[in-house]
C-alpha cells in the first residue's frame, strides 16, 4: 500500500492503520514522491490526498488528482482512495470517478477504509498462487 499526503500526521496514521491491517505500507509527502515510488513498486492501493499541498496542481485540477490521473494512465488497473477534506464538487465528482472518497474528519472515513483494505486484500488473495513475491 501507498500513503501520499503532505501532512505528515495524516501520513503517519494512516500509514499505522494500514500496517494494523497487515498490510506493507510506504509513505510519500508529495506528488513527485509517490511517482518515484511507483516506478519502483506496485501497490494493490494507492491512498492519496486530493490537494497535497498547492505545488504541482493547476487552478482546476488540485495536485493529487493529476498524479492518480497520471498512474492511471501507466496502470490501468490500479486502485485509488482519496484521503481529503476537499467539498467541492466537482473536485469531488472527479476523485470519485477515480476511485474511492474518504472525507478527513468523517466519523465513518477510517471504518470505510479499512472495507476497501478488506476488499484488496481478497482480491490478492485470488488472483495470488503463491509462487511469487507479491508487495502490497
Amino acid at each position: 500500500m501507498l500513503v501520499v499526503d503532505d501532512e505528515e500526521l495524516i501520513r503517519a496514521s494512516l500509514a499505522r492503520l494500514l500496517w494494523l491491517q497487515g498490510c506493507w505500507v510506504h509513505v510519500a509527502e508529495s506528488a513527485a514522491e509517490a511517482t518515484a515510488l511507483c516506478e519502483r513498486h506496485v501497490y494493490d492501493l494507492v491512498v492519496t490526498d486530493i490537494e497535497l499541498g498547492h505545488g504541482g496542481g493547476n487552478d482546476d485540477v488540485p495536485e493529487g488528482l493529476l498524479f492518480a490521473e497520471q498512474l492511471l494512465i501507466e496502470r490501468p488497473a490500479q486502485r485509488l482512495a482519496f484521503f481529503s477534506a476537499q467539498q467541492q464538487p466537482d473536485v469531488f465528482r472527479h476523485a470519485v470517478m477515480l476511485g474511492h472518497y474518504l472525507e478527513k474528519g468523517h466519523p465513518s472515513a477510517f471504518e470505510r477504509l479499512k472495507d476497501i483494505i478488506e476488499t484488496v486484500q481478497e482480491e490478492r488473495a485470488k488472483t495470488t498462487r503463491g509462487d511469487g513475491v507479491h508487495e502490497g
